[in-house]
């Protein structure tokens, strides 16, 4: 990738309304040292950069998706949930893919938790 370029990335959000009709969604907290005890800004879809010239933002959204989560690429209706140009100048392509079953993320795929948003509503 030229480095004159701006870094671009592309992601996934799968979300998945319940029978209950509770929507759930899978989101990533960044890994590393610099996000170890921070919350704030440090939850997003997953995501990874790409270089455009050689990679379309979905082909990208997937293979980042396998890598950063180790899952299979979740099935279902995908919809471009648009580009973002970032404060610090990074592109994002997001996805967001409507799915049928609800998530099965075993244990040591990453951490989970079970949180409400917004807080206090429910």
């Amino acid at each position: 990738m030229s480095p004159a370029r701006a870094r671009t990335s592309a992601g996934i959000l799968p979300i998945h309304v319940g029978a209950d009709g509770v929507v759930r969604v899978l989101i990533g907290h960044m890994g590393g040292p610099l996000w170890a005890r921070k919350d704030e800004r440090a939850w997003s879809i997953i995501k990874g950069e790409f270089d455009p010239e050689t990679e379309s933002p979905r082909q990208a959204a997937e293979r980042e998706w396998a890598e950063e989560t180790g899952l299979p690429v979740p099935q279902g209706d995908w919809f471009e949930m648009g580009t973002v140009k970032q404060s610090g100048g990074k592109v994002v392509h997001a996805f967001a893919v409507l799915v049928t079953e609800p998530f099965d993320v075993p244990a040591g795929a990453g951490n989970t938790v079970t949180t409400q948003w917004p807080p206090r509503s429910g």
